[in-house]
């Protein structure tokens, strides 16, 4: 009798996890349905995907799976405690890549960035700043990760502190064996690699920023100016800057409510899609970036409209500043890389105004990540993005014709039933966790 119940206890002690774990991934599955029946884009895009990256790791401890995903398969071995006094860090696996988040105490260093060393890329971050600890969160995605060894550390390095040993090691799933070199890390986790890349990237921008500008001003006449880093470069160093890995653009829209700039924003896009440009809305709903169909289809344009409401300036991700429209129209052109752009009336006043007084100082770790943003801020211009119901209203009127060109819905394709992707007029088949 001993013997049975011994044999029994040591039957339920093996499966206890196992049960445990399905009774884990079935409250995550109630989660998920929720969250994607019920929750706002932000909701989906902050916690559905990571619900799902969450459950897809406990179903492979359960000898399932659902989505073909290396990243779930990637390790992480951590060497410095989590809660130190002098240094808290934490090395997870998300479902955008390998996060870092390092916490330092005030007392430590006056540095306002922390060195990264990953295998053999350096990498400045910029930090926040609180009353007791600095903090910063650094994103390795996947294509980097893709282009990484098999295996390998992380070390850090700031003024008066030193890792002897790396904060982690990393054995490292993604990896395609690539005989790509990298040169760094851009400042949202993409790879950069040899220089001549980049120039050509450079000039695929500017290439295909002349035929949307050109575009703009024949069929919606109004300019196309440049923004943010683009417009740094264009105007302190008379070049895009090396390390940048968008092209942002903007244009003055005619409205003020959200209601009116977003009925304008889907008139343009529609112009576009129909000559022949394809035309996405990102994750939060934000339209909209531009490619061209028969261009190079690793080039893109981040187009903006800009508003002003209560004498300021508005427009994503984060800009509310104080400047009119007498500041921005009629625009400047200028030459850069031999090609005529355009760029706001009082360009430096805009840069004062995003970047502070320093603008004219080149800072390689700036992120915007590292900028306190008020919430009054982020809420006003949340109200200018698209809703779940909106982009469906948008996909169908799109899909009703044949056009030109395309429109890809991001937000869409995420909460898409068991992984497939959909894309407005286009479906595909993989089953696949898309990110």
């Amino acid at each position: 009798m001993k013997f049975l119940t011994k044999k029994k206890n040591n039957f339920i002690r093996k499966k206890l996890p196992h049960i445990r774990r399905n009774l884990s991934i079935l409250k995550l599955s109630l989660f998920i349905f929720f969250v994607r029946a019920f929750g706002s884009l932000k909701q989906i895009k902050k916690k559905g995907h990571k619900l799902e990256f969450k459950r897809e790791k406990l179903l492979r401890k359960n000898g399932r799976k659902v989505f073909e995903d290396n990243l779930i398969d990637l390790k992480v071995w951590e060497f410095v405690p989590r809660e130190s006094e002098e240094l808290n860090t934490r090395v997870k696996a998300t479902p955008k890549g390998l996060t870092v988040s390092i916490s330092i105490p005030e007392t430590v260093t006056p540095s306002n960035s922390i060195r990264l060393h990953i295998d053999d890329i350096i990498k400045d971050v910029n930090v926040k700043v609180s009353e007791e600890r600095k903090n910063t969160t650094f994103l390795i995605r996947r294509d980097t990760l893709e282009v990484l060894p098999k295996s390998f550390g992380i070390y850090l390095t700031l003024e008066g502190y030193c890792t002897k040993k790396p904060i982690c090691a990393i054995i490292n799933s993604c990896s395609d064996n690539s005989d790509k070199k990298l040169s760094t890390i851009d400042k949202k986790g993409h790879p950069v690699f040899i220089q001549g890349n980049v120039n050509a990237n450079h000039q695929e921008w500017l290439r295909l920023y002349s035929k949307v500008n050109s575009f703009f001003l024949k069929e919606l006449d109004r300019p196309l100016f440049l923004m943010y880093g683009t417009l740094l470069g264009c105007y302190r160093d008379n070049q895009l800057i090396a390390h940048d890995d968008d092209f942002d653009a903007g244009y003055v829209s005619n409205y003020q409510s959200p209601s009116k700039v977003k009925n304008e924003t889907i008139h343009i896009m529609t112009k576009l899609i129909d000559a022949g440009f394809i035309v996405s809305i990102n994750n939060r709903g934000r339209a909209f970036c531009i490619w061209d169909k028969s261009g190079c289809h690793d080039t893109r344009l981040d187009i903006r409209p800009v508003f002003f409401l209560s004498g300021k300036l508005w427009a994503h991700l984060q800009a509310c500043l104080d400047m009119s429209k007498d500041d921005i129209l009629p625009c400047k052109q200028v030459k850069l890389s031999e090609q005529d752009v355009l760029i706001p009336k009082n360009s430096e006043k805009f840069l004062v105004e995003n970047y502070g007084k320093g603008w004219k100082v080149p800072d390689p770790s700036y992120s915007n990540k590292a900028v306190h943003i008020p919430q009054t801020v982020k809420d006003t211009l949340m109200k200018y993005c698209f809703t779940i119901f909106e982009l469906r209203k948008l996909q169908r009127k799109i899909a009703k014709k044949s056009r030109e060109g395309e429109l890809i819905i991001k937000p869409l394709s995420r909460i898409a039933k068991s992984g497939i992707v959909v894309k407005a007029g286009l479906d595909s088949n993989r089953k696949k966790l898309t990110l």
